[in-house]
């Protein structure tokens, strides 16, 4: 929607945007100061000034903190500028939250959030943070065509309860054209939320593997696309990629691609030979890179249909053009 949307967004999507970039803030730095109030090491050696906001802002709500924080906003760039918070804070990552870019993002911003009269810029919008609970759907329009095309993108949600749920409600749209399954890459050693001794990219596959292996055939034709997104937070992790899978993994410490082809090869093993599925890198920050892709999946599901139909060859040999 924010790349290819034909209308401007309205007021009251704008206000939302905002509310969503204060909330990132509010929990970003009420996670940190936690954890620093809860370290005692830590907490002795931090200017007695912080100390004193830290307090301060851990005794707000979200509401009381929003309200204040025109008052607030100085404070909290004095408090970002010193160089031990925040290598304190890429120090102690907290799983489920992207703190460290996102909350950096965010204090950059916030003497123009404390404004009244803020309006989010595309940058804002495209970095606002907010968990899908549920089951969610948009749609809009793409202007590149004529006439128009018309999309429904459905958002199954990636909550435990909701990925129960995936199989039957994609059962209910036999027009789904394609599937897009995105895998956040900087959660390669995040544990399993239904077996402590499994990570959250064991789940991925296995889930993975049982969407593509039954609806493959059971919604034919039908586009796959694995999306390995986040790339940007992955390259930061890499040596610790790198030693996490010792044993398994038997790339480079800085061989980025070949990281990439292990976990791919980890996600296609398990899927039927017989099924193709369209594998990008992504970071869903690069406005660039998203609207391009977007255009390369808009192309794909057309041929997966055309080849079904039998319109299409299967092995175009035209100059490297696709045969109609």
């Amino acid at each position: 929607k924010y790349i290819h949307i034909t209308e401007p967004y309205s007021k009251e999507e704008l206000e939302e945007f905002k509310n969503i970039l204060i909330n990132n803030l509010y929990c970003g730095l009420s996670s940190l100061m936690k954890q620093m109030k809860d370290d005692k090491g830590f907490s002795e050696s931090i200017d007695v000034k912080h100390i004193k906001f830290i307090q301060l802002v851990l005794s707000l709500s979200q509401l009381e903190f929003t309200e204040k924080l025109p008052s607030l906003a100085s404070n909290i760039e004095d408090f970002w500028e010193d160089k031990n918070v925040r290598l304190y804070n890429a120090s102690n990552p907290i799983e489920d939250i992207d703190r460290e870019s996102q909350l950096n993002y965010v204090i950059q911003r916030v003497l123009d959030l404390a404004k009244p009269d803020f309006i989010p810029e595309k940058s804002d919008i495209i970095r606002a943070r907010q968990k899908t609970t549920g089951y969610q759907s948009v749609e809009f329009l793409t202007d590149y065509t004529e006439p128009p095309l018309r999309w429904t993108v459905h958002d199954m949600g990636g909550q435990e309860s909701g990925k129960k749920k995936w199989r039957d409600t994609l059962l209910t749209k036999p027009e789904c054209k394609a599937i897009v399954f995105c895998v956040a890459l900087d959660e390669f050693d995040k544990v399993s939320d239904k077996d402590e001794k499994r990570t959250y990219m064991d789940d991925a596959t296995d889930l993975f593997a049982e969407i593509v292996n039954e609806l493959g055939a059971l919604l034919e034709p039908i586009a796959f696309f694995l999306f390995f997104n986040k790339t940007d937070l992955f390259k930061c992790k890499l040596l610790k990629f790198t030693r996490f899978y010792k044993g398994q993994y038997t790339g480079d410490k800085n061989d980025i691609p070949a990281a990439m082809q292990f976990l791919k090869s980890k996600f296609l093993e398990k899927v039927g030979t017989n099924i193709k599925v369209h594998v990008h890198e992504t970071c869903a920050i690069n406005q660039s890179q998203i609207s391009s892709l977007f255009d390369t999946v808009t192309f794909t599901i057309v041929e997966t249909r055309l080849r079904k139909s039998g319109l299409m060859l299967k092995n175009p040999k035209v100059e490297g053009k696709t045969t109609i």
